[in-house]
């Protein structure tokens, strides 16, 4: 059969059959307004002008009234929550957006308020989150531990001070309850503040990068829906330790290129540049942040006096301010914390 070259906004969609392009216009992948040509015809067409994609082919209900690039059966199944139920489509949601991506994003529509995808990914995140913090607690320590060692070895900095700043040896019980208090309320507030606000950040780096690449072919709220039910239907995996956080920057990398490629009819190969060029950009700024701290640390370090274990005690404590320097007693533990 005669294939059929499909572009939009002067940009090639690709070559398809009749039937992927009445499928596409069911869908929501094509648009009748995008243009069509094959062998033998004198110039391109919009799809809407060939006989065999015309409105015609969408009504499927005597006076129903076609939406030009909208399916008629939005997904995912949470945009029709208001007909089959909250839970049962945040269910369906979670399970199609995982299994099925590209019949879910090739079916995304712009209508609806943004609200109401976030209200999914909010459902679905702040849960997740705190299972997270639960299950990452009592790796806290291992990792503290492991950080602080690193540290004294690179900066020459005596392991027992860091480890004594850290526990707050010799502050009130009362200062240290309330500082524990204030760290968990910012670590909350934080963390909420990030999953919001993050979700907007990362929605608006890919649209930016879809612009730049020419693949922005429907408004933001597309792409902000995308990444909203790609990172909500993840959540759930963000409270294995260790490796949920792996499974969702893999996984979720897939899911937004296919989301993405289906939801703006556009290329995979175009969809990923926009999705791994910010990743691997990234991941180059935080390699070479990590490599300069590094080498500076390894020049500072002949530098610094060699730690012996054993702190000496100041013969006299400085003029002006005596209360302005760290007792160091022979044979006990520095404590940053009390002072003469």
């Amino acid at each position: 059969m005669n294939p059929i070259h499909v572009a939009r906004n002067s940009a090639p969609l690709g070559t398809f059959t009749e039937e992927e392009i009445k499928d596409g216009l069911n869908n929501g992948r094509f648009l009748l307004t995008d243009l069509a040509w094959r062998i033998g015809m004198a110039q391109w067409k919009t799809l809407s002008a060939w006989e065999e994609f015309g409105v015609q082919q969408r009504v499927s209900l005597p006076g129903a009234v076609p939406i030009p690039g909208e399916p008629e059966t939005p997904e995912p199944a949470w945009e029709r929550s208001a007909e089959i139920g909250a839970w049962r489509a945040f269910r369906q949601t979670i399970w199609s957006v995982l299994r099925t991506p590209a019949k879910v994003f090739s079916s995304l529509t712009t209508s609806g308020e943004i609200g109401k995808t976030l209200l999914f990914y909010i459902a679905a995140a702040f849960p997740s989150v705190i299972l997270a913090q639960a299950a990452f607690f009592p790796l806290q320590q291992w990792w503290l531990d492991i950080w602080n060692k690193v540290i004294s070895e690179y900066s020459g900095i005596d392991l027992a001070v860091l480890q004594a700043s850290q526990r707050m040896d010799g502050v009130p019980p009362e200062v240290a309850s309330m500082v524990q208090s204030v760290q968990i309320g910012s670590a909350v507030v934080g963390a909420v503040i990030g999953v919001l606000a993050g979700m907007f950040i990362l929605a608006g780096i890919d649209h930016l990068m879809l612009l730049l690449v020419r693949g922005a072919k429907r408004p933001f709220i597309v792409t902000f829906k995308v990444n909203a039910y790609v990172y909500g239907s993840l959540a759930p995996f963000t409270w294995i330790p260790l490796l949920g956080g792996l499974i969702s920057v893999i996984w979720g990398t897939s899911l937004r290129i296919i989301g993405l490629s289906r939801a703006h009819g556009i290329s995979a190969r175009r969809a990923a540049a926009a999705v791994l060029i910010p990743l691997i950009a990234m991941g180059a700024c935080v390699g070479t942040m990590f490599a300069l701290g590094a080498t500076l640390m390894g020049h500072l370090r002949p530098l610094m006096p060699p730690s012996s274990g054993v702190s000496p005690a100041p013969a006299s404590a400085p003029s002006g301010n005596p209360r302005a320097h760290v007792e160091m007693v022979i044979g006990e533990e520095v404590n940053p914390f009390r002072f003469p």
